[in-house]
């Protein structure tokens, strides 16, 4: 069908307008979100009969797809929450809107516990997302991305989002995932992950080296960037480990460094070193013990039967 054809050639142009804007490569989740949505655009359209009814059926598709997307961290919300328990301490890593829908949803059902957060480098995607997590009332204290072997004795659960999960029930998400899971794994902490279904992407990488096409592994950033966050007003107080100690820093609407971060852009040697900064990893089906979907709670091993489903 030619509209179908018209659809596809959109979603290409999509994605690489997505990799453009991005950098150099379009995420996971993105590329399964469009994929996905065209199938369901696209579903049982033989007996349609002329193009505007077609059109209108394609948009009044896209707005259902679109509120179910939004619909979605809600519920994944009510189900995940539930796991989270009085006096525990949660383990994050990297900024993710579900994982902060479910802990302040366990938070307004008045259950006391701290999250731990990893200041996730290079961006300092942990800095922002504790400073959502302080604004709703939640503790948060923001250790170093290298620490997180030293203070998982101390964490009851581990609780993660993802940009994919793949066919195998193993997750694509920020770097760092699966040397944090494997930490995990080793101490015996639940790890969890909290992600919608249209990040589900037919995709089955066996190692990292399977990431390559997805993931860019070659944008020239600094080597240590300060991190330097802005806020939209106001002022955020969070913890940030050190040493054997704690100290508490303030940073104000007009963004501060966080920490004693120095830029090492300059000196005789920098400027012959080559420097790597893969934005994703992917950790195997192994170190998850629960997916928290829309789809419901989910074992690894039931992701290749829903993704089959979604794709139906």
């Amino acid at each position: 069908m030619g509209i179908q054809n018209d659809l596809k050639a959109a979603t290409s142009e999509l994605i690489e307008y997505e990799r453009r804007i991005s950098g150099g490569r379009a995420s996971i989740s993105f590329r399964a979100c469009v994929e996905l949505f065209f199938r369901y655009a696209t579903r049982e359209n033989d007996d349609v009969p002329d193009f505007e009814t077609l059109n209108k059926l394609f948009i009044a598709r896209g707005h259902h797809f679109v509120a179910n997307a939004l619909k979605s961290r809600l519920g994944i919300a009510e189900l995940g929450h539930s796991f989270v328990q009085d006096g525990m301490m949660i383990l994050t890593h990297g900024r993710s809107e579900v994982v902060t829908g479910v802990l302040i949803r366990a938070a307004q059902s008045n259950k006391n516990f701290t999250v731990m957060v990893t200041e996730g480098r290079p961006e300092g995607s942990g800095f922002k997302a504790a400073e959502r997590l302080t604004e709703a009332g939640i503790p948060v204290t923001v250790i170093l991305d290298s620490a997180a072997a030293y203070f998982m004795e101390r964490v009851d659960i581990v609780l993660l989002g993802a940009e994919g999960v793949v066919e195998s029930g193993g997750i694509v998400n920020k770097i760092g995932t699966c040397q944090l899971a494997m930490v995990a794994k080793l101490y015996n902490k639940p790890l969890y992950v909290a992600a919608e279904s249209y990040k589900f992407a037919r995709l089955y990488p066996l190692t990292q080296a399977d990431l390559e096409d997805n993931v860019d592994n070659d944008v020239e950033k600094p080597l240590f960037p300060p991190l330097l966050t802005g806020m939209e007003g106001g002022t955020a107080t969070v913890k940030v480990e050190e040493g054997e100690g704690r100290h508490t820093q303030e940073r104000g609407s007009s963004g501060t460094l966080l920490g004693r971060n120095t830029v090492f852009d300059s000196g005789p040697g920098v400027a012959a070193m080559t420097t790597k900064n893969p934005s994703c990893d992917y950790t195997p089906a192994q170190y998850i013990s629960l997916l928290f979907t829309d789809l419901g709670i989910l074992t690894p091993a039931a992701v290749s039967d829903e993704l089959i489903k979604l794709y139906q």
